[in-house]
């Protein structure tokens, strides 16, 4: 089992934000500089996607810069998870532009897939 990191959920139900009424509810979620899905996957089932969502940006969803104009680095911290049987649809981030995560400010657990061999039986 790996966990994979997916660019878009469709769900069957919006997705409220647990803790903020102002974060409008989202039938479809959208990996950007604001939200990051991640699932476990067993090369055949999904499992539980799981949101995050990064506090270093604005209301507009562009990353906040420090004093000297630099963006900031994403903090991402759960924000929701969404169980399997509420999902549509989904898509995979291509494993080519994946790129590692750490465990430095709490970002999530992910570890990028490797590249499978193209063509390889």
């Amino acid at each position: 089992m790996t966990t994979r990191r997916l660019v878009r959920i469709c769900l069957k139900e919006p997705l409220n934000d647990p803790n903020d009424r102002g974060v409008m509810p989202m039938s479809t979620v959208i990996a950007s500089h604001q939200w990051l899905i991640e699932a476990s996957w067993d090369g055949a089932v999904l499992g539980d996607p799981q949101v995050f969502r990064n506090t270093n940006v604005g209301p507009t969803g562009a990353p906040l810069e420090d004093q000297d104009g630099l963006p900031l680095a994403p903090a991402w911290v759960w924000w929701n998870g969404v169980p399997r049987d509420m999902v549509k649809s989904y898509r995979f981030e291509d494993a080519d532009r994946i790129k590692p995560m750490t465990t430095k400010n709490a970002e999530p657990q992910s570890k990028p897939v490797e590249a499978r061999a193209r063509g390889a039986a």
